[in-house]
């Protein structure tokens, strides 16, 4: 979406990265859904050096009926996750957890996935263990974004705004979910 397409949102979006004191996104994709997400595009040294490109990601099914303020809410909450380094590094995990499911799937494959195997049962546990520990890892990430909205826009206003893209979301999914279903039935 180019700034000249939309003013007001370059406007709403930098001022909250403002308020939040964090770098402004560069380029704002939009989407058929009802997304509302943040990420980094980039080498590995220029997201640990938060110079990569910063992008946000609307969906124009969340944004009908969204209250400013609410909506700066979100915003900042998407915002926290950059404040927190949060976008930098998150594919590491992505990757870790699916080579370890393509090795399980090699040894299933090959016929090693075995009760007596210790090798795939060493796999099975820290498979586990990994994925306790990156999921309550992502958990904080999500709540110290959530404090970052908060604390800048009033936890109502968050409330508010998170009511608004869930409700969205499952609009969204329901009103797609009868338009398949009728164009194939």
């Amino acid at each position: 979406l180019a700034e000249t397409e939309a003013p007001e949102l370059w406007r709403m979006v930098r001022d909250v990265a403002e308020t939040i004191e964090t770098r402004p996104v560069n380029a704002i994709r939009i989407t058929h859904g009802a997304d509302l997400a943040v990420y980094e595009r980039g080498s590995f040294r220029q997201k640990m050096s938060d110079s990569a490109e910063r992008i946000l990601i609307i969906g124009t099914a969340v944004l009908n009926g969204f209250d400013k303020n609410a909506f700066r809410a979100v915003l900042a909450h998407e915002y926290g996750h950059f404040s927190n380094r949060d976008t930098a590094g998150g594919d590491i995990a992505f990757r870790v957890n699916t080579d370890i499911l393509r090795t399980a799937d090699s040894m299933a494959a090959g016929g090693t996935a075995t009760f007596y195997n210790l090798g795939f049962q060493f796999l099975r546990l820290f498979h586990f263990l990994f994925r306790r520990i990156t999921q309550g890892a992502s958990r904080l990430q999500e709540v110290l974004a959530d404090r970052v909205a908060a604390y800048h826009f009033g936890a109502r206003a968050f409330r508010d705004g998170l009511n608004h893209v869930i409700r969205r979301e499952l609009e969204f999914h329901h009103v797609a979910d009868k338009e398949i279903s009728s164009a194939l039935g």
